[in-house]
């Protein structure tokens, strides 16, 4: 499943593209959805649920992935599963990522972020680890 949207926003005078993209990874027996956007664009969604926003070395054009782990009906969160991501960016170098764990009573994901190298394929690779299962797989986003 893929769907994307991209617009464009303005903040403090600065234009910043805005791109959000969900793609989803059947692991084994569970599913894991992958949420790719720019900062500018997590940080708006941290204010509007009221959160505080982190990451603040980044840039408002830096990047985000948030990982959610669910069974393979897709209804339940995995909340114990452990979460490693790996990003290389489309020079293929491995991006330094930044990882934070996001959970209130009606949300859980891990949360990774990284500086952004500009247009071109970004190769997320997940691994979950959940109750001795441990998968993995990788996902592409091009900018």
């Amino acid at each position: 499943m893929h769907s994307g949207m991209d617009k464009g926003t303005m903040e403090g005078g600065v234009h910043h593209s805005m791109m959000h993209k969900t793609k989803q990874l059947k692991l084994g027996k569970m599913s894991v959805t992958a949420d790719f956007m720019n900062m500018a664009e997590h940080n708006r969604m941290m204010d509007s649920m009221g959160m505080e926003q982190h990451h603040q070395n980044m840039g408002p054009d830096d990047l985000h992935v948030m990982v959610t782990v669910q069974d393979e009906s897709g209804e339940n969160v995995l909340r114990d599963a452990k979460v490693d991501v790996k990003v290389t960016d489309p020079s293929g170098k491995e991006a330094k990522v930044y990882p934070v764990t996001m959970s209130n009573q009606s949300m859980h994901h891990e949360g990774y972020s990284f500086k952004s190298a500009g247009a071109g394929t970004y190769k997320v690779q997940i691994s979950v680890e959940n109750k001795g299962d441990k998968e993995s797989g990788s996902l592409e986003f091009n900018l």
